[in-house]
């Protein structure tokens, strides 16, 4: 198929595409073919990815005219869990990422924590740990998903609900790569203070 025809999906889960990795995969490309064809849908008169988006900025940046692809006949709420499904099975997605997918299934399907683990190969408490991560204080949430600290150090520093002193200690964190049980102190000597202050007026 034309590469001029291919559009890339229109809600990626992977939000951040590193360009070296898509460099990398280029020369892959270009020294062996594309091994593994892209999966895509006809919508109209073109083609919209399910599942190879990396692949396609490869080619992409090979300046090739054609790719292999197998075809899919597949409804948009077909497509679009096709899409989450082939998403979550790769290793590099962040944990915010793998969250959002997760999100996306159980929002846009009604799918409950336990079918969504049946289908990823998780546990519904995986699945429900990952989903809550979304509800963390922003700054803690993309912290997380630039891999700046561990998944278990961002859920223990959102126990500080000042977001000044939330953004202290989470920037003492990322400069210092402190564990979760130093958290957890930095958390109570925080709650130990509001308590004291509050007793004193």
């Amino acid at each position: 198929i034309l590469l001029a025809q291919i559009d890339p999906p229109p809600q990626a889960d992977r939000e951040s595409i590193d360009p070296l990795r898509i460099r990398e995969l280029a020369d892959s490309i270009k020294a062996q073919g594309l091994l593994q064809p892209l999966v895509v849908r006809k919508v109209n008169s073109r083609y919209e990815i399910i599942a190879g988006h990396r692949r396609f900025l490869a080619c992409t940046t090979l300046g090739l005219t054609h790719v292999t692809c197998n075809v899919l006949n597949l409804s948009d709420q077909d497509a679009a869990l096709a899409k989450a499904m082939e998403n979550m099975q790769r290793e590099d997605l962040t944990p915010i990422e793998e969250a959002r997918a997760y999100k996306r299934l159980s929002d846009g399907f009604n799918m409950t924590y336990q079918q969504i683990a049946d289908k990823s190969g998780k546990t519904a408490v995986i699945i429900k740990k990952r989903i809550a991560l979304l509800t963390l204080h922003p700054d803690v949430v993309t912290a997380i998903h630039e891999r700046k600290i561990p998944v278990g150090v961002g859920e223990e520093i959102n126990g500080i609900d000042c977001p000044n002193t939330l953004k202290y200690y989470l920037d003492l964190a990322i400069e210092n790569g402190v564990t979760r049980e130093v958290i957890r102190m930095w958390v109570k000597e925080y709650k130990d203070n509001v308590r004291r202050s509050a007793t004193a007026s």
